[in-house]
């Protein structure tokens, strides 16, 4: 039976699989020395297990601090309070104000040229 501790070596196929990236990621990383660290075994590119999962894990994300607190239901406080409602021209209503950059223009004021109705 193959066990994976028998091959502590894997093949650049091999190491693309276990990061769950292309080989030609994997290539690209080490063209620019960002990858993990590797060997050449007479004409072959390996790579060791144990240095590939240490790289992996040195690249690991930090976990974000969450400013805002939280209420158990998810909600940051005063999320669920209703806004008040903007009248449209329209009759229908809007949950929030519209943004300064989608007001709509003031209409200009009409000339002394233009006949009242």
């Amino acid at each position: 039976m193959c066990d994976d501790s028998d091959k502590p070596f894997l093949t650049v196929q091999e190491t693309a699989d276990l990061l769950r990236v292309k080989r030609r990621t994997l290539d690209n990383l080490r063209w620019k020395n960002e990858g993990p660290p590797w060997r050449r075994h007479g004409g072959r590119i390996v790579y060791h297990r144990d240095e590939v999962l240490v790289w992996s894990e040195q690249r690991r994300a930090p976990i974000a601090i969450e400013k805002t607190p939280r209420r158990p239901n998810g909600c940051a406080p005063g999320a669920d309070q209703a806004q008040s409602a903007a009248p449209l021209s329209n009759g229908h209503t809007r949950s929030s104000p519209r943004p300064a950059y989608r007001q709509r223009p003031a209409t200009p004021p009409r000339s002394s040229m233009e006949r009242e109705p």
